[in-house]
């Protein structure tokens, strides 16, 4: 399995984490479904702008996402993983 760190804005976390926790999700399976759903409707890589306030999140890869990053760093040609 393919660990993933992200840092993202403390509003974002603090909302995931609350919507885990309503739909009944472990925080690993939530950060899967967002990511499988971000790929499905976004193709083009967004960076959000930085804010004083951030969180770093980390989770395991399932192995149909796990299919999806690395294909993703292909079609980049993403060289340094910690650069994406």
């Amino acid at each position: 399995m393919k660990k993933v760190r992200v840092t993202l804005p403390d509003y974002i976390t603090q909302t995931i984490s609350h919507d885990a926790i309503d739909f009944g999700f472990k925080l690993n399976n939530f950060y899967n479904r967002l990511f499988s759903i971000y790929a499905e409707k976004k193709k083009d890589v967004f960076f959000l702008p930085q804010s004083k306030n951030n969180n770093v999140i980390q989770f395991n890869l399932n192995k149909e996402n796990e299919d999806i990053y690395l294909s993703t760093l292909r079609a980049y040609d993403i060289q340094a993983e910690a650069e994406f």
